[in-house]
C-alpha cells in the first residue's frame, strides 16, 4: 500500500510539472506577440516584429516585452517608423520594423510622435522627464533632441500632437487635466520656438486631426466625449455636440415650413422628424480620426460601436460592425490610403474591412495583450500594423495609465 501511494504522489507531481511547463510555452509564445505586429495581407495574417539591435549589431531587449503607446511611419519613406513606449523610450526601424534601434533619448514614457510631412527627419515626441511633461524635437532622424514645449508642473504631459499637412511650421499640442482642473490646446506657428494657447480646456485632449483638403479645419478630440472643430486654422473653437443640437433644430425648423402647406402638417412632421434620427453617436468615445484623403469624413470609436460622419461631424450614421464587438471599447481605427477599406479593433482581435460592403476579415492576434494602435501603411493597403500594450484593470491601490 505504502508503494502505490509513492507511486500515485510520484505521477501526480510529474504530471503539474509537465501542465506547468505547458503553461510556460503557452505564455512565451503568447509574449512573441506583442510590441509591434505586422499583415501583409491586409490583416488576414499578422507576425511579430520585434527585434531590436544594439549599436553593436547584438540583439537587444524584444520589443515584445514592452507596451507601445505611440507608433509613426514615415510619409515619404515607409519602410522607417519610430515607436513609443511606456518605460523603454523611442525605437525606429529602417526596414519596417525587421530591426528596431533604441534612440538616444532620455525620457521612458512617450505616448505621441508626429512626423513632419516634407522633411522627415524632423520629429516630435512628447514624453515625461524628471516627472514633467515635456515636448522634443529632432531634425536629424533621432541623433539629437531639443526641448521645445515644458509643463510648468509635475503629473501632467502633452497628450495630443498634430503637425499642419499645409505648413510643417504649424504645429498643435494638447495637454491632460492639472491638479487645479486646467488643461491646454496650444499652437505654433515657427515650428515649436513659441506658442499661443488656443483653447482653454478643463479635460485631456486624446487627438488632433487636420481635414483631408482643407488644413484650416482642425479637430480636436477630448476625453468626455467632446470633439471641437475649428474652421479657420485654430483661431476659433467650436463644440460639435452643440453643433449636431443647433443643425438638428433648425432641420426641424425647415420640415415645419415645409408641412404647412400639408393637409395633415402634424403627421408630415412626424414622418419627416423620424428621418432625421440619431444626430450624435453614441456611447464613450475611446478612438477618434479623421479621414486621410476624404474631406469632411470622420470616423468616433466608441463602446457600442462605430460612426462615421460626412458632413465634417454635424451628423453621425453608425457604421454596421460585428455584433459581438460591440460593447467592447474600440481603441484602434483607421481608414485605408486608398479606397474604401477601413479597420478597427475591439479587444485582442482585428477587424478589416477590405471594401465598401459591411463585411468584415476578423484575425486573433495569438497575443495576451490588447491591441492600442492600429495603422495602415501610407501607401499600401495590404500592409497594417499593430501597437501592442498590457492595459491593467484597476485594483484598489494600482493603477495603469
Amino acid at each position: 500500500m505504502k508503494n502505490k501511494h509513492i507511486i500515485f504522489i510520484s505521477l501526480l507531481v510529474v504530471f503539474l510539472l509537465a501542465g506547468c511547463g505547458g503553461k510556460k510555452e503557452e505564455t512565451k509564445s503568447k509574449l512573441m506577440y506583442g510590441g509591434i505586429l505586422m499583415s501583409e495581407d491586409g490583416g488576414r495574417t499578422f507576425e511579430p516584429r520585434s527585434v531590436v539591435e544594439t549599436k553593436d549589431k547584438k540583439q537587444g531587449k524584444s520589443l515584445a516585452t514592452m507596451n507601445v503607446i505611440s507608433l509613426v511611419i514615415d510619409p515619404v519613406n515607409t519602410d522607417t517608423m519610430y515607436v513609443g513606449t511606456e518605460k523603454n523610450g523611442i525605437f525606429k526601424t529602417l526596414n519596417k520594423g525587421k530591426k528596431w534601434e533604441r534612440l538616444n533619448f532620455a525620457p521612458t514614457y512617450t505616448p505621441v510622435m508626429a512626423i513632419e510631412p516634407i522633411d522627415t527627419n524632423v520629429v516630435y515626441a512628447s514624453a515625461i522627464f524628471k516627472g514633467r511633461g515635456r515636448l522634443f524635437k529632432t531634425e536629424d532622424g533621432g541623433k539629437k533632441w531639443e526641448l521645445v514645449y515644458s509643463e510648468p508642473v509635475t503629473n501632467t504631459s502633452v497628450t495630443a500632437l498634430a503637425i499642419s499637412p499645409a505648413n510643417p511650421n504649424i504645429v498643435f499640442i494638447g495637454t491632460n487635466v492639472t491638479a487645479k482642473g486646467y488643461s491646454t490646446l496650444s499652437r505654433s506657428v515657427n515650428g515649436g520656438e513659441t506658442w499661443t494657447n488656443v483653447v482653454n480646456g478643463k479635460t485631456k485632449f486624446s487627438r488632433i486631426s487636420f481635414d483631408a483638403k482643407d488644413s484650416n479645419i482642425v479637430y480636436a478630440y477630448a476625453d468626455k466625449n467632446e470633439i471641437l472643430r475649428s474652421n479657420d486654422g485654430g483661431d476659433t473653437w467650436e463644440n460639435l455636440v452643440k453643433v449636431s443640437q443647433r443643425e438638428k433644430e433648425a432641420m426641424k425648423q425647415r420640415i415645419k415650413e415645409e408641412c404647412k402647406i400639408e393637409k395633415d402638417k402634424y403627421k408630415c412632421q412626424r414622418e419627416k422628424n423620424k428621418k432625421i434620427g440619431d444626430i450624435m453617436y453614441s456611447g464613450t468615445l475611446y478612438s477618434f480620426m479623421a479621414h486621410p484623403k476624404a474631406a469632411g469624413v470622420l470616423y468616433v470609436g466608441t463602446n457600442k460601436g462605430l460612426f462615421v460622419s460626412r458632413d465634417y461631424g454635424v451628423s453621425w450614421k453608425e457604421v454596421e460592425i460585428i455584433a459581438s464587438s460591440k460593447g467592447l471599447p474600440i481603441r484602434g481605427l483607421d481608414a485605408a490610403p486608398e479606397g474604401y477599406g477601413m479597420l478597427y479593433v475591439a479587444g485582442k482581435d482585428v477587424y478589416v474591412r477590405p471594401s465598401k460592403e459591411n463585411e468584415w476579415a476578423i484575425t486573433d492576434t495569438k497575443s495576451s495583450r490588447d491591441v492600442v494602435i492600429a495603422k495602415y501603411g501610407h501607401k499600401n493597403p495590404k500592409e497594417i500594423f499593430l501597437g501592442l500594450k498590457a492595459i491593467v484593470k484597476k485594483k484598489k491601490s494600482i493603477f495603469s495609465f
